[in-house]
């Protein structure tokens, strides 16, 4: 992908702040491209925010619960233009139910 296509392009990428998720969150930042991080994992969305700045957003989200959707939802609608401005989804959250 080039520079100038990806620095047109937005992304939300769940289990983005650790593991292969944050290396995907990254490498979407050195292309340019505005990265919405999700992840259930606090102090990693801290260390992912303190490391790549004003490059990201973040959310706190477990993946399993409706109503963090329902949250991601209207950060993407706000800061993002709405769900169709969005260039791509990236899904690396897990559902663990015991």
């Amino acid at each position: 992908m080039s520079a100038v296509y990806a620095s047109q392009n937005t992304a939300v990428i769940t289990g983005g702040a650790s593991g292969i998720g944050l290396a995907l969150t990254k490498k979407c930042v050195g292309y340019g491209m505005r990265v919405l991080v999700a992840d259930y994992d606090e102090k990693s969305l801290e260390a992912a925010k303190a490391e790549l700045g004003d490059k990201i957003e973040t959310i706190g989200v477990d993946v399993g619960n409706i109503e963090h959707w329902t949250a991601v939802k209207e950060k993407v609608e706000k800061g993002f233009g709405g769900l169709l401005c969005l260039s791509f989804w990236f899904f690396f959250a897990s559902l663990l139910r015991m």
